[in-house]
């Protein structure tokens, strides 16, 4: 049985999230597919895509084939030095 959080993640950690998975998949050599990437994150379908189109329009991602841009590893590094940062202050 998976228990899930109580609390609700921001949308900054979403993005941060499905960056990763998408890192992740590439790296393996397969196909990255939509369906994996939103099911390794746990966000429904519907929202899966609006975060799609928000990441694409801010330059994160290539939405055609899924790909992470130079943009969206830096997201990934800075978002990874404010959660340790958080950590370190005993938040998250």
């Amino acid at each position: 049985m998976i228990r899930l959080s109580r609390f609700r993640r921001a949308r900054p950690q979403i993005f941060a999230e499905i960056l990763k998975a998408v890192i992740e998949e590439a790296e393996s050599g397969g196909e990255v597919k939509i369906t994996r990437i939103q099911s390794k994150v746990y966000v429904p379908f519907d929202r899966f895509r609006e975060y799609l189109v928000e990441m694409r329009n801010k330059g994160l991602i290539e939405e055609s084939c899924l790909k992470v841009t130079e943009k969206g590893l830096k997201y990934v590094a800075h978002y990874k030095s404010v959660k340790e940062f958080l950590e370190r202050f005993g938040f998250e």
